[in-house]
């Protein structure tokens, strides 16, 4: 699918397709964990400021990672996306094309095989809260969640594959299901701050019914949400759980990128960097506002702010209580379709990188797929879309099922992240070591790109040696038994340890690893069968094989869709 320009955009216009992709479902999901990483153990309170601060330092991170990339994607290559730029900057057709594999079979894949769920968690949890059931707590019930997000997926894979223009017509109504709810705990987090809370010594019914069902539960993401009070004096920050919080937080921002690819579109290329600057801030300043308002309520979940309101300002007991439930259902609702549309746009970006890895013969077994395509309509891109998302069933989704537990996909989804932004990292010390050498694969040259780009690099390796080093290894091998923030909705018969997030996490890697080498050395003899090398790989369409919208993020890519549908044109 070629890329074609219809005009140039504005700074304006360039911030707003970025912020579209940056903002997403993310806060909603991720900040259970994030909250949950700043519980003091055996209390029901967590450190209120390492909880803001790292929001803070994610988008930190993100601005410094965002601003680097400002010059870094006006590679010559700047079409092929983060593949193109790790191959223009390190000179190596080996790894861009590692990169290049990674981010379909490993990134996107993962994640169009995982948010289904979470989708159908939040949708069930709707029905949970208006209803006044408890299916969460039932454990046998996770199985009938997994059952339908299966459904969800083959449906959504078919409409992909058979009608990808109404598909992408459906993403442009989706962005609603994603901006409403923010929109609102935007606002709140402004205003709703004096309201927020329910008095634990109320004795109205609907009060009474709130806290008694919250502090039953006690659990952050119930109902009420009222079982975590902020803690004060020296255990008011965590500093351990703020690093092991941020791979969530970045889960949150990641999708950066995007402004990225816009380098060639822009009128003047030098707004670039202002824009990247202008997306994280503006991004950060939502993320944060919301979170300042869920902590100050205790609760990891945004749609507790509107049910503290309605509690608040409401005299009538009965109509708070019905209108709180209003309130969270329909949250919930927006969350769990919003989730159910993001997978439908990382489906999109997978099918269509999936096609873009055959036609580059950059995936073994190229040449047979290939012919599929030939055959009948890209039937080798299904077939090897296919492959991609059921190795991640097997192997994050099965365990899921069989744990009765939606922990170990918690915890699975921060994985690419952690993967990505290492990349992120080694890319930006290439653009170090161009920038050494002269600067001569790069067109654009942003000021003050040597110290963001360091300090982005520090503080990328800091992040992920603390996961690896400290909570994979140090932390798990103290206390393997204890329980890890992972999970959002159903925990299951058993608890989620320590040992079972170290585990998962170096599981996918080991798989990732054996998965790119084993693709890289299968591509490499059937190349060599065919009196080719790696190096004629990517020939066949370079410039044409990426989407626009292939380098946004798992959770946002039908916000940067939708703008950029009116501003690009596929070649048919």
């Amino acid at each position: 699918m070629k890329v074609k320009t219809a005009r140039k955009i504005g700074l304006l216009t360039a911030t707003s397709i970025s912020i579209s992709s940056v903002i997403g479902i993310g806060i909603f999901f991720k900040n259970f964990t994030v909250l949950g990483a700043q519980a003091v153990p055996e209390t029901d309170t967590f450190a209120f400021w390492s909880f803001i601060l790292a929001w803070v330092l994610g988008a930190f991170i993100s601005l410094l990672t965002v601003y680097s990339f400002s010059e870094l994607s006006s590679s010559r290559q700047s079409k092929s996306g983060l593949a193109g730029w790790v191959e223009e900057l390190s000179g190596s057709k080996k790894q861009g094309m590692t990169v290049k594999f990674l981010h379909s079979g490993f990134y996107y894949a993962l994640l169009t095989a995982a948010l289904p769920v979470f989708g159908m968690e939040a949708i069930f949890k709707a029905f949970e809260v208006a209803t006044g059931s408890s299916v969460s707590q039932e454990p046998e019930f996770y199985l009938v969640v997994i059952l339908l997000s299966l459904v969800f997926l083959v449906a959504m894979t078919a409409l992909n594959y058979f009608s990808l223009k109404w598909s992408s017509r459906l993403q442009v109504f989706s962005t609603a299901f994603k901006l409403l709810p923010l929109a609102i705990a935007f606002i709140l987090g402004f205003v709703g701050t004096k309201y927020l809370g329910v008095d634990p010594k109320a004795t109205d019914s609907a009060s009474l019914e709130v806290v008694n069902k919250a502090n039953e539960a006690k659990s952050y993401y119930l109902f009420g949400g009222l079982s975590y009070g902020i803690t004060s004096g020296e255990k008011s920050f965590n500093f351990a759980g703020m690093f092991i919080a941020l791979p969530a937080v970045l889960f949150a921002f990641d999708s950066f990128l995007s402004v990225g690819n816009l380098a060639k579109d822009v009128k003047n290329p030098k707004t670039v960097p202002v824009a990247a600057v202008l997306t994280i801030v503006i991004s950060a300043t939502v993320y944060i506002l919301i979170s300042i308002g869920a902590a100050l309520k205790g609760t990891g979940f945004v749609g507790n702010l509107f049910t503290d309101i309605v509690l608040s300002v409401s005299k009538d007991p009965a109509t708070r209580l019905t209108a709180s439930k209003v309130l969270n259902s329909f949250v919930f609702f927006l969350i769990g379709f919003g989730a159910l549309f993001v997978a439908n746009s990382t489906s999109i970006v997978l099918l269509k990188s999936s096609e873009g890895l055959i036609e580059s013969r950059q995936v073994m077994f190229y040449k047979k797929l290939g012919e599929l395509n030939k055959r009948y309509k890209n039937l080798g891109s299904l077939v090897l879309y296919s492959v991609f998302v059921s190795i991640y069933l097997l192997v994050v989704i099965l365990p899921s099922a069989i744990s009765l537990s939606d922990s170990v996909i918690d915890s699975s989804t921060n994985l690419p992240t952690i993967m990505f932004f290492f990349i992120y990292a080694y890319t930006i010390l290439l653009g170090i070591i161009d920038r050494f050498k002269g600067g001569k694969k790069t067109k654009l040259k942003v000021k003050g790109f040597l110290p963001a780009s360091v300090l982005a690099i520090l503080l990328i390796v800091a992040v992920i040696g603390f996961q690896f080093v400290y909570k994979f290894i140090v932390k798990t091998t103290q206390s393997p038994n204890v329980a890890d923030s992972a999970g959002l909705f159903f925990s299951g018969t058993t608890v989620f340890t320590l040992a079972h997030n170290s585990l998962t996490n170096f599981g996918l890697l080991a798989l990732c690893i054996i998965l790119a080498l084993t693709n890289y050395f299968v591509v490499k003899r059937q190349l060599k069968s065919e009196g080719l090398t790696i190096q004629d790989t990517g020939n066949v369409s370079d410039s044409e094989e990426e989407v626009s919208y292939e380098e946004t993020s798992h959770e946002k890519h039908e916000g940067i869709f939708c703008k950029m549908m009116h501003k690009f044109k596929p070649k048919k």
